[in-house]
């Protein structure tokens, strides 16, 4: 007989589990960097909503000519179903005291007011008093949904943990490589 010198059958198939292996890694890599950057743009446009919030409620505080506080008073539309909603899910709490400083942003023409460009389709409710933002569409992470800008903290919070621990467990496995 003669002697083969091309790779065996199991070689072949363990090398193709192995690739596989890497472009499943590979995509849930990708999808992970697309999610952050998404998360990063969202919390981005957010701050700059919330910075654009604080600036109207100081100028109607001090009583600028011809600035109100934008968008529909949340205390006047709570039969609306989007409100309806974000109390339900208890988003914002149903003993808020009146909805004191809640106002929904829902239109191309209340961003532009403000001069924010990226969320035009978007809804959030925004109080001028504490200047929360409430994001109605919310942001998926780990099968948890946020809402508020306040949220990003613990999200942020959870991602340190994880790294925390990723590295711990490298470390610990390559301390008992050695």
């Amino acid at each position: 007989m003669e002697k083969e010198d091309g790779m065996s059958h199991v070689t072949v198939f363990f090398s193709i589990v192995i690739m596989i292996g890497i472009l499943i890694g590979g995509f849930f890599l990708i999808k992970n960097i697309y999610n952050n950057e998404k998360l990063e743009t969202l919390k981005t446009n957010l701050v700059t909503l919330q910075a654009k919030v604080k600036v109207t409620a100081e100028e109607v505080v001090v009583k600028k000519e011809g600035v109100t506080y934008i968008g529909r008073k949340v205390s006047d539309i709570l039969e609306d179903e989007t409100i309806k909603s974000v109390i339900e899910k208890g988003i914002i709490s149903s003993e808020e005291e009146n909805f004191e400083g809640y106002y929904l942003l829902e239109s191309k023409e209340d961003y532009s007011k403000l001069k924010v460009k990226n969320l035009n389709d978007k809804k959030t409710i925004v109080n001028y008093i504490t200047f929360e933002i409430i994001y109605l569409e919310g942001f998926e992470i780990n099968n948890t949904i946020y809402y508020k800008l306040s949220d990003f903290s613990k999200i942020n919070e959870k991602k340190e943990i994880v790294n925390e621990t990723t590295s711990e467990i490298v470390n610990e496995f390559a301390g008992e490589s050695n």
